[in-house]
C-alpha cells in the first residue's frame, strides 16, 4: 500500500493522473457518482461501494482511485425505479409517434413497433428516436394503413443492454391511409 501511495505522489509531482482501477460502467439501476474528466471521458462509481469523495489540493479520491486536477465536473445519478412515462402517442398517416419523459442518467432509448407487417416487436432505426432536451420522441414511418400498432420505449443501460423492466408500451394506435390522388407529373 505504501508503494501505491508513493506512485500516486509521483504522478502528482509530474502532473500526471493515475488510471482509475475501481470505476464501473454506467448503470442506471444503481445510485452512482460520475466524474467527468477534462479529456471528456467519464468515470462512474456505485455509491454503495464508494461512499465518499475526498478533495485535497486538487486531488480527488474516489475509493482507491485518485485524480489530480483533471476532474471537470461531479454529478450524482439516482437509480431509476419506474417505467418510462409515455406522455403522448398517436397513429397518423401511414406513421405513428410516441413522446416520453427522459431519465437524467439514460443517454439512449430503443423503440420497438408491433402490428401490421411486424408480427413481433421490431426495433426502429435509432435515427428516428430523438432527444429534445425535455422529452424524447420517436416516429415510425412506412406503416400499413388501417392496421393497429403498438410502440414500446425501452431505456438502454450504459453497457448497451435494454432495461426491459422499465419499458412502457403505448395503447393500440390506429394508422390511416395517406391519400395521394391528384398528383401528376
Amino acid at each position: 500500500m505504501k508503494h501505491l501511495s508513493l506512485l500516486f505522489a509521483l504522478f502528482a509531482l509530474l502532473g500526471m493522473n493515475a488510471q482509475a482501477q475501481n470505476d464501473v460502467i454506467q448503470d442506471a439501476t444503481k445510485n452512482q457518482v460520475q466524474l467527468k474528466l477534462t479529456d471528456g471521458t467519464s468515470k462512474f462509481y456505485n455509491t454503495a461501494e464508494v461512499q465518499e469523495l475526498t478533495f485535497d489540493n486538487g486531488v480527488i479520491t474516489a475509493g482507491q482511485d485518485q485524480y489530480n486536477s483533471n476532474v471537470a465536473t461531479i454529478a450524482f445519478a439516482k437509480a431509476i425505479t419506474a417505467k418510462v412515462n409515455i406522455t403522448e402517442a398517436k397513429g397518423w398517416l401511414e406513421s405513428a409517434y410516441v413522446k416520453f419523459d427522459l431519465y437524467d442518467n439514460i443517454q439512449k432509448y430503443n423503440v420497438y413497433v408491433k402490428g401490421g407487417q411486424y408480427a413481433e416487436y421490431t426495433a426502429i432505426d435509432h435515427e428516428l428516436v430523438r432527444n429534445y432536451g425535455t422529452y424524447g420522441r420517436a416516429d415510425v414511418v412506412g406503416l400499413q394503413a388501417g392496421t393497429d400498432y403498438q410502440l414500446k420505449v425501452v431505456p438502454v443501460n450504459g453497457d448497451g443492454t435494454d432495461l426491459t423492466q422499465f419499458a412502457s408500451e403505448t395503447e393500440v394506435l390506429k394508422v390511416k391511409s395517406y391519400a395521394r390522388q391528384g398528383w401528376s407529373l
